[in-house]
């Protein structure tokens, strides 16, 4: 900046036009950097041909302070110095102002520090505010030493378009940054969730337990990027080594006492996970156990089957101390069912019977089909969010919300789907359910699926039942959605629920006036993957029927079902020792 021209005269334009040509080179140059701390560097060392000057700073806004953490042409010791407000004013009045700020005598305007510019020999200095989002982190300082200049102002605004600039790239560097996180969470979310699906298939695919555990043990471990891991079972007060991974196989089998291995006495006791992060100094971890086995940090979780604990599953890191994120806490936590499950049928019977060919798909394609695309929705909704959720008018951010709470839901039907499918032989919690209440959730979350539809729903009130509460959630989830399905070629739709004495005992129904079935096709209803005649057109897996039939069955039920061609049909199904009333 050369100080010269008081009028526009063609030195002026010429001055003009150069000092554009600048700023645009200056910002195709600092937006082709996608790393933050770079775009500052760059920035430093830029300014001072793009502006000028003879040396440049700049200082972030960390808390209440400022702090130098890039210096040009300036000593290296002011890196890290704070300044108060009081002592940097010129850089609080550009966090004020939000607009560059011209100062021709630094040595004795009140706005500077003039000591500080004396100190430094600047004798004019041009502050600019660095901004993200309209807020300001940090200003960018210019300094001048060999002799005082006059800002004109054509500089002035040309520094406002350098600070505008700057705060584009920033932006865009952050975003891009974030994106890139963004894409690791996804990538992370989906290899768990691809070893969830595996070693939920693993569970069914043989009879020999050994090899399921030792296979599902290798599994998660990689997946969660551990680097071993072992279970113990629970024997009275001590824990036994059952199954070990790139760990000694001269572990197995040996005894523990609680004080020797006391993470899993403190999981069996809370009955919650540990993370620890530095296992050689924490008091969470029995210390010879640790050092015996270089453990650095560790992933701890109780097995509980039935309210017991049977058992202890940990993942462990050797080589350097490494936290465990949220996301791998989650993993294990839903492994630890599969694993629990797995301990008590092997302390029980030493092996599981073969599952069938119909149970193996059913199970397959709930675990992989649905889950692997849910997870894919579910990251995506998180990003648009978090990237994009300032963007969205109210709506949009409804519909991505509901989308969001859509998949959470759909997550826990799938569990509660996969948990039933793997303790066929264990007893269902029973209890008072409100049937009613869960139709009317249901036909709620239908409407606001499809807000155009016009569709009356009669839902019969106080309608309750004995059963497992999620697994009638599932039926009624099945046959609601079915009706609405069924019913979407129709002008004026109509969908009942209710329950009516049948033969004597009791019967709840679902009744449609869509498109009905031909009563010669009755018997495929609830058989898997089977559909009938015309259904095609109509979205589905053709496992919604026989999920029904399968949870009525182990209720100890049944479900049948009367329909004909355009004129609706009825599914009714009963519950032994179900206590209903209208």
């Amino acid at each position: 900046m050369n100080g010269q021209g008081e009028s526009p005269n063609r030195d002026d334009v010429v001055r003009a036009h150069q000092l554009c040509m600048d700023l645009h080179n200056f910002m195709m140059l600092i937006n082709s950097i996608h790393d933050v701390e770079e775009i500052l560097h760059k920035i430093v060392e830029e300014s001072c041909k793009i502006l000028g000057c003879e040396s440049a700073q700049i200082a972030m806004r960390e808390g209440e302070k400022w702090v130098i953490r890039y210096v040009n042409k300036l000593p290296d010791d002011l890196i890290g110095r704070a300044f108060t407000d009081e002592e940097l004013p010129t850089a609080a009045l550009a966090m004020i102002t939000k607009k560059p700020v011209a100062i021709d005598d630094a040595y004795h305007d009140d706005r500077a520090n003039n000591e500080l510019m004396k100190s430094l020999g600047t004798k004019s200095v041009m502050i600019l505010p660095l901004m993200e989002k309209g807020v300001v982190t940090g200003t960018l300082l210019c300094g001048y030493h060999s002799a005082a200049v006059s800002f004109t102002d054509t500089e002035i605004d040309y520094a406002g378009r350098v600070s505008a600039g700057v705060a584009i790239a920033l932006q865009n560097a952050h975003l891009y940054q974030d994106l890139q996180r963004t894409g690791a969470d996804m990538e992370e979310a989906k290899k768990l969730g691809d070893a969830l699906n595996e070693i939920d298939a693993i569970l069914y695919s043989t009879e020999d337990y050994d090899a399921i555990m030792k296979r599902i043990l290798q599994l998660a471990t990689d997946a969660i990027g551990a680097e071993t891991a072992m279970i113990f079972s629970k024997e009275g007060d001590r824990w036994v080594t059952r199954y070990v991974y790139k760990l000694s196989q001269t572990l197995i089998g040996r005894s523990f006492s609680n004080s020797e291995v006391l993470h899993a006495a403190i999981t069996a006791e809370t009955r919650r996970s540990i993370v620890v992060l530095d296992a050689l100094h924490s008091q969470d971890v029995g210390p010879e156990f640790v050092r015996r086995l270089g453990i650095l940090s560790l992933l701890d979780f109780p097995l509980i089957v039935k309210g017991e604990i049977i058992g202890n599953l940990a993942f462990h890191y050797h080589s350097s101390p490494v936290p465990f994120n949220v996301r791998q806490v989650e993993f294990v936590r839903k492994l630890q069912n599969s694993i629990s499950l797995a301990l008590a049928l092997v302390e029980r019977a030493g092996k599981l019977e073969e599952a069938s060919r119909e149970l193996e798909a059913f199970n397959y394609t709930v675990a992989h089909d649905l889950r692997k695309p849910l997870t894919i929705i579910n990251g995506y909704c998180q990003a648009i969010k978090e990237l994009c959720g300032d963007k969205l008018n109210e709506q949009c951010n409804d519909y991505l919300h509901e989308t969001y709470t859509g998949t959470l839901r759909m997550n826990r039907l799938i569990d509660a789907l996969l948990n039933f499918s793997r303790l066929a032989r264990v007893e269902l919690r029973r209890e008072t359910v409100d049937l009613s209440a869960i139709a009317k959730e249901v036909a709620a979350e239908l409407k606001q699926a499809e807000p155009e539809r016009q569709v009356t729903f009669r839902i019969a009130e106080a309608v309750s039942a004995e059963g497992d509460e999620n697994l009638l959630r599932v039926v009624l989830d099945n046959l609601l959605g079915n009706a609405w399905k069924y019913t979407g070629t129709q002008e004026e739709t109509i969908i009942e629920f209710g329950a009516m004495e049948i033969d004597g005992k009791q019967a709840y129904f679902v009744r449609d006036n869509g498109t009905g079935f031909d009563m010669a096709d009755a018997d495929k209803l609830f058989t898997p993957f089977q559909r009938l005649p015309g259904a095609d057109k109509f979205r589905g897996f053709g496992i919604g029927l026989a999920t029904v039939e399968r949870i009525i069955r182990r209720h100890g039920g049944r479900i049948w079902a009367e329909g004909e061609p355009g004129k609706g049909a009825t599914f009714y199904f009963t519950l032994p020792a179900d206590k209903v009333s209208t």
